[in-house]
């Protein structure tokens, strides 16, 4: 009894997250029309300091609470530094060819159509 419930859990944990991730990635497509494929990497950074801090403190509250401090911190970085950065080129934004081919890649067509541009 005791693995099937712990197996139904599991199933509900990995289902939460599934459909946590998807919500993300559609409030993203609703709201811009751009695919972010950096959500995953963002979500496995915050993962993996987590994980280190839980090796460190051994205290899973507390290094779940960082870790969702430091995946924020690290999606505001990348916002301010990059993404609001490069949104205001607005000489990139008006070449068709270039926005249409790098616009469903998110921050990497961006940053290709700023090396394209000569502003990086």
């Amino acid at each position: 009894m005791f693995q099937f419930i712990n197996t139904i859990l599991i199933g509900l944990t990995s289902g939460a997250i599934y459909s946590l991730m998807a919500l993300a990635i559609v409030l993203v497509w609703r709201s811009t029309r751009v695919i972010n494929f950096a959500q995953a990497g963002l979500a496995l950074a915050s993962t993996y300091i987590g994980y280190q801090v839980l090796q460190v403190i051994d205290n899973y509250w507390l290094a779940l609470l960082i870790a969702m401090i430091a995946g924020a911190a690290l999606s505001a970085f990348i916002e301010l530094a990059f993404m609001r950065v490069l949104l205001k080129m607005q000489h990139c934004k008006g070449h068709p060819f270039l926005w249409s081919s790098f616009r469903p890649l998110c921050f990497f067509g961006r940053s290709a159509c700023a090396v394209m541009c000569g502003v990086m």
